[in-house]
């Protein structure tokens, strides 16, 4: 914090100088992007690199400066004045060794880098200093740490009140120009206003931003005016405005930023004066002069300095210097702008930079004073622990194992842990020995042989609440282990758990057992000795199970170990599917989600016989150098079919069954009259025993069977439905998402379906001569059933007109669609076949692909509206999830790590929604969190009102010559 100060304070102090200097030899808009070099100082905390420029140098010779700048964050005694706790950043007082040598277990003094050593009485401290020694008593110490927090506390408290005082006084403004602002067209695009009782005309506004003028202004002197306000908008002056605010809160204490702030206000006036010159022309230089007299008439208070309208204020002094300007005209020569840039640079390198602390004199160990209240310590027999003084300039490099280790310094880095500032070292001399450092706390010794070492160690924190535990594995070579193609050498590891006591600041050491990090030796079957006859003999340890042709892909089945393996040329892998021997799997070699790359689809039969046939699929994607495969699993689309679908049985025998909009209706009066069911059969579900997977057309799906039950029937007697659903696949290797199956909205289907007759509603001629092209383009593309292709006449859009919608199916996921036309044949919607109509003319998508962050709990769409004035629907925002059970961390494009909003998840469960209002993007690396509290407030302003039930009709044979 006391760096943050002393170098903010020092740069405002040298731009003013620097200002001062070149006034009226340089131009405004120069003069005022100086203050953005401050504004970026006062926005970082922290120093950026170190430097021998730094100011901080200067400050380190002050010994009030070094005392201050390295007081811990937290200090507790005992009662006779000796410490028992100390918690603080790098570089505060830490531990060393007593003047014998030796360890003081019993209470170690404090040190810091500057020299200054912490005892615990008064009387120690003033003998030490009477000897030249920098010292103070602990419980000065203390009440310095008690000063400091109590001073981050009102430093704290004061920023958020400066923000309400921010927000008070823009808010005021804001509802003030909104009840009384009125409309005064555009100039160059921005919304002007006129505003009684504004003092002067402004630009307010963070986001969209309007000039508002003040009434009464003559005809010459507005577009002057105009003129100077969209100046500021071009220099972004309303976004600067705010930022200033923002230093203004963080630094509300410091009264040379509140001068930066009132002086870049001010050079902000003359850079807008000259760029409003430039837009009305030279010709208009003297007469905007006169404009600027009759406006700026007072001068800025502290509340024009927290409020982000660009008020014309500034007083006399000001005004006669912006008139001075006008009539100079003063420009930039490139000297000029050479030596500016080059004092910048300076001035950065002095002020966003730190200084490395001076290292510690060497001294002769001086005997600690004894006073008569607190007598010596009597000596302890029992071993001392073994940390030391952390080394003074460690490396940050890790050690190169192919140089001898004397060759690259005192001390050698092994590995670290950078979030929590752990790091182990060795020294180049002692390979006996390893040395685990906390920050600058602890320099603990342990013994590792390290002699003949080729791998380097890694260090891993396991445990980083109230207590550290980190996990060192020490490596090293050891047997092989074989990639797919050769063998390659193997690795194991000594594991090593080091457990940290902060109240004695001290390592404690667990060996566990060796374990190998890659599995050594895998006990693959040679290619010479695999079967080069499909449907090989059963009674050979290895068989031929499944191959595709003319890409030497094949599948074995090793029966003495019930194991598969997939081979691909030369690469050979285990895979640890399910498999059913009496049925041979099924295998395609296809591009699945059509993004020109193949993936290898196989179907294993996992179980057969009276009343069971269930598949399982697996898809496998190839990255160059092995197979990572994805599965379905079933039974969470069964789960939900059994709890959502609506189930009716007639009298007459019929059955009513409904689920995701789709429904049927079946004729079972032959079973029930028959005596299938001992009672009215009340039971309607989706089975697992019933299952199969099935790759036609470039089209993948999934039937399940589905039974139709009493409480005490037969098992036989219910299959009476399917449910048959697409199956789209994800390749997650793409977006870094994980790769997926997932299935889609389905039909349900059945032997026992009432046939009725199809009553098409009345077709225009263009909805007519649109679907005939639709009908062409689906056979074009290779597809001649076109039953699972469907259209439909229904006003979904609120117009009182009916739309036309084509629902696209049968295809690769890329090419599915669901197209909306109005009665002219226009084109109003196109979006995947996943829809749901409103009758408040809203309508959700669902995304050809649940891109993984929210997982099974939301499947995301995209919200659209129909606009009338555009006569189209327009997209109002997409929704997004993220299940925190999937992974709590996301790596976003940039390459940063995003948390979980843990603050937005309100109710604990561990999910929450994304508002995504960009183009095309996925959460969490777009759009807004919110929890579900939120999300329903949200959710029921736009899909509160009732689904609109469009009848879809299949394009059979029959609807097609109904057509024509």
């Amino acid at each position: 914090m006391i760096e943050w100060i002393v170098t903010s304070s020092a740069l405002i102090l040298l731009v003013l100088l620097l200002r001062a200097l070149i006034k009226s030899r340089v131009s405004p808009r120069l003069r005022y992007a100086l203050w953005g070099l401050v504004l970026l100082r006062l926005v970082i905390p922290v120093s950026l690199w170190e430097s021998p420029a730094s100011v901080l140098r200067a400050a380190q010779v002050n010994e009030g400066y070094q005392l201050v700048s390295t007081l811990p964050d937290n200090m507790s005694l005992y009662e006779n004045g000796s410490w028992r706790f100390v918690a603080g950043p790098d570089g505060a007082f830490q531990m060393e060794r007593d003047a014998a040598g030796r360890w003081e277990v019993d209470q170690p003094r404090l040190h810091n880098a500057y020299g200054w050593v912490a005892v615990p009485s008064a009387e120690e401290a003033r003998a030490l200093r009477d000897q030249g020694q920098k010292a103070v008593d602990t419980a000065g110490l203390k009440r310095l740490v008690d000063v400091q927090n109590v001073l981050r506390v009102v430093w704290q408290a004061g920023i958020w009140l400066f923000m309400l005082f921010l927000a008070a006084v823009n808010g005021k403004f804001a509802l003030g120009l909104r009840r009384g602002r009125r409309p005064d067209g555009e100039y160059h695009g921005r919304p002007v206003f006129i505003m009684e009782g504004l003092p002067t005309p402004c630009l307010f506004g963070l986001f969209r931003p309007g000039i508002y003028l003040t009434p009464g202004l003559g005809e010459d002197e507005k577009p002057h005016v105009l003129a100077h306000e969209y100046a500021h908008f071009r220099q972004g002056d309303h976004i600067w405005a705010a930022l200033r605010g923002l230093c203004l809160a963080l630094h509300w204490y410091n009264p040379l930023v509140w001068l930066a702030a009132y002086l870049s206000r001010r050079d902000c006036e003359l850079s807008c004066d000259e760029g409003a010159v430039r837009l009305l022309g030279e010709e208009n230089r003297a007469d905007y002069g006169r404009t600027l007299v009759g406006l700026v008439s007072r001068r800025t208070t502290p509340k024009d300095l927290a409020c982000c309208a660009t008020t014309m204020t500034g007083g006399k002094s000001a005004l006669k210097e912006r008139i001075a300007l006008l009539v100079k005209h003063p420009r930039t020569t490139a000297a000029m702008a050479v030596l500016v840039a080059a004092a910048c640079a300076v001035f950065a390198a002095c002020t966003f930079t730190g200084a490395a602390k001076a290292e510690e004199p060497e001294a002769d160990p001086v005997e600690p004073v004894q006073t008569e209240q607190e007598p010596a310590p009597e000596p302890v027999d029992e071993p001392a622990p073994e940390p030391v003084s952390v080394p003074v300039d460690l490396p940050t490099e890790l050690m190169d194992l192919s140089r001898p280790p004397e060759e690259q310094g005192e001390w050698l880095l092994l590995a670290e842990t950078p979030g929590f500032d752990i790091a182990l070292y060795r020294s180049a001399q002692d390979g006996q020995h390893v040395y685990l450092r906390v920050t600058n706390q602890s320099f603990q010794r342990f013994n590792w042989n390290l002699s003949g070492m080729e791998l380097l160690p890694t260090l891993e924190v396991v445990d980083g609440d109230a207590s550290i535990t980190v996990r060192a594995l020490y490596r090293r070579y050891e047997g092989t282990y074989f990639n797919g193609r050769t063998e390659e050498p193997g690795i194991v590891a000594d594991q090593v758990f080091y457990d940290w006591d902060a109240s004695t600041k001290y390592w404690t050491e667990r060996t566990i057992a060796s374990q190998p990090l890659q599995q050594l030796t895998e006990d693959l079957p040679a290619l010479a000795d695999l079967p080069e006859v499909f449907g090989a003999d059963l009674d050979e340890p290895v068989w031929w199970i499944g191959e595709v042709q003319q890409e030497n892909i094949r599948l074995y089945w090793a029966q003495y170990e019930e194991q598969m393996y997939l081979r691909y040329g030369e690469h050979i892998q285990k895979i640890d599917e399910k498999l059913e021997t009496n049925w041979l799997p099924e295998m395609y070699f296809e591009d699945l989600d059509g993004n020109g790359e193949r993936e290898l689809l196989v179907f294993y039969n996992t179980g057969h016989g009276t009343g069971v046939y269930t598949n399982y699929i697996a898809v496998y994607a190839w990255d160059g150098e092995s197979w990572t495969g994805t599965t379905h699993d079933p039974l969470e689309l069964i789960k939900d079919f059994n709890r959502q679908r609506l189930y009716s049985f007639y009298e007459d025998g019929t059955a009513y069954i409904r689920y995701d909009g789709k429904e049927i209706l079946l004729d079972l009066s032959d079973l029930w009259t028959a005596n299938y069911w001992d009672s009215v059969p009340d039971i309607c579900v989706l089975s697992e025993a019933q299952s199969y997977y099935r790759y036609k057309d470039g089209s993948l799906t999934l039937t399940l069977g589905g039974e139709i039950l009493d409480t005490g029937g037969h098992f036989l007697h219910g299959y009476c439905f399917e449910y048959v659903c697409p199956i789209t696949y994800h390749n997650g290797s793409i977006t870094g998402y994980n790769s997926s199956l997932n299935a889609r909205s389905g039909v349900l289907r059945s032997d026992f379906a009432v046939e009725v007759e199809p009553e098409l509603p009345e077709l225009s001629d263009t909805f007519r001569d649109i679907l005939r092209q639709f009908i062409r383009q689906c056979r074009a593309e290779g597809t001649e059933n076109l039953s699972s292709e469907n259209f439909a006449i229904c006003d979904v859009n609120g117009d009182g007109r009916d739309e036309l919608i084509t629902q696209r199916n049968n295809t690769y996921m890329a090419n599915q669609s669901e197209r909306v036309y109005d009665g002219d044949g226009r084109e109003l919607l196109a979006q995947y076949p996943f829809m749901t109509y409103y009758n408040n003319g809203y309508v959700t998508a669902g995304w050809s692909h649940n891109q993984g962050a929210a997982g099974d709990k939301l499947w995301p769409y995209t919200l659209c509206r129909y606009d009338s004035s555009e006569g189209k629907y327009v997209q109002e925002a997409a929704v997004d999830g993220w299940d925190k059970s999937l992974r709590d961390t996301y790596l976003s494009y940039d390459e940063t790590i995003i948390p979980f909003p843990e603050d937005v998840d309100r109710d604990g469960d561990g999910f929450v929604y994304y508002i995504i209002t960009e183009a095309g993007g996925y959460a969490p690396v777009y759009g807004e969190p919110i929890d579900y509290a939120g999300y329903a407030l949200w959710a029921a302003r736009y899909l509160g009102a009732n689904v609109i039930d469009v009848p879809y009709y299949p394009l059979t044979e029959e609807n097609i010559s109904l057509i024509g």
